[in-house]
């Protein structure tokens, strides 16, 4: 799914005053304000921005906080609650999971990109997760008395007070290479936590943190020919798709000339009702070829034009949302989730990198 409004969260292992932390989380993307939710305790403060995708909302109990980052696809259960209205159905089900003496298997239990903080507010522990490749990366920083962990590096840096404490060295990394080498950013002591893994620590002891990793990747070689190999890999985007559509009627494509969006859109349900958007400078061959794939699979053709200076318009908000050290490239959609409508869609599916906001 192509996502232009993203959610994020922060937490304060140090009680926060009421408001403090969704002002700093608010000024992400001042243009898109969307509610941030505030959980105060004797283990710290939360702030999450509300998740645009369906059935993640954080969820609290009396033992527990889940907040999730992203929507990932859960394999364990059905993912009806992506089609329904905004809930914490499928924050919900990953805290039971969980809690089920921690039996959660976050690399085949959760497909996509995602990051959760789950917090045990009796015994002030707490569990961070990341995804298999860090597509919504976090990060973290630590005194001796005080950690603090976000979705954010900007926000992070802001609760820190470590705004103005700029490593110069990442910066040079950054305009060199147009990345900052990891586990570092723009910021002294702020890192990356690493992809597919978790991290605990107590809200009163955090000198005692430690990650480990849920997945490592290994090389294997499972097929003995290409045609095995290629029939895998249908059958698993088939099967996403799937799960990902079972409870809708309608949802959004992005079509192109290329060979990966078509190859979505002939995977998807052919009762859906599909709307398919390409975005161009201008009417040319590229145009053309979509709306001809469009219609040999049924679907309606949206062609909407950019202005000359498109990249350049949405430089300052997509920098924003992606915060320092990172570069966005080719956000193609953004500016028309408003003017298409994309987000009133339960889903939009795309071919590969279509878009690059995931949260």
């Amino acid at each position: 799914k192509s996502i232009n409004k993203m959610s994020d969260f922060l937490y304060s292992s140090e009680q926060r005053s009421p408001g403090s932390m969704t002002a700093i989380v608010s000024r992400i993307c001042p243009e898109q304000q969307k509610p941030v939710t505030e959980f105060h305790g004797s283990w710290g403060s939360l702030a999450v921005k509300s998740n645009h995708y369906n059935g993640f909302d954080a969820a609290e109990t009396d033992t527990y906080i889940c907040a999730v980052v992203g929507g990932p696809i859960l394999t364990f259960c059905d993912n009806h609650f992506l089609a329904g209205a905004a809930s914490s159905a499928g924050t919900l089900q990953i805290l039971s999971r969980w809690k089920t003496n921690e039996k959660i298997s976050w690399d085949e239990d959760l497909s996509g990109p995602f990051a959760i903080i789950l917090i045990n507010k009796i015994s002030g522990e707490i569990e961070v997760v990341t995804d298999l490749m860090s597509f919504i990366p976090l990060f973290i920083t630590k005194n001796k008395d005080v950690l603090h962990i976000g979705s954010h590096p900007d926000i992070v840096a802001e609760i820190s007070q470590l705004t103005n404490h700029v490593d110069v060295v990442s910066v040079a990394d950054f305009v060199l290479n147009g990345f900052v080498t990891y586990p570092f950013t723009f910021y002294k002591d702020i890192e990356q936590l690493p992809p597919a893994s978790t991290t605990k620590f107590e809200s009163i002891n955090i000198k005692n943190l430690s990650s480990k990793h849920y997945w490592t990747p290994t090389e294997t070689y499972l097929y003995d020919n290409i045609k095995d190999a290629s029939l895998y890999l249908r059958n698993g985007l088939t099967k996403y798709i799937e799960q990902v559509t079972t409870a809708m009627s309608h949802v959004a494509l992005f079509i192109s000339g290329g060979e990966d969006s078509r190859a979505v859109l002939a995977m998807t349900p052919e009762h859906l009702k599909r709307d398919a958007y390409v975005f161009l400078d201008g009417y040319n061959a590229e145009a053309k070829v979509a709306k001809k794939i469009a219609d040999i699979y049924g679907a309606s053709f949206h062609y909407c034009e950019r202005t000359p200076t498109h990249y350049l318009d949405n430089l300052a908000p997509c920098s924003r949302l992606t915060g320092s050290g990172a570069q966005f490239h080719h956000v193609h959609s953004y500016g028309f989730h408003k003017s298409c409508g994309l987000e009133t869609y339960p889903a939009v599916l795309g071919g590969f990198s279509s878009d690059a906001l995931l949260k």
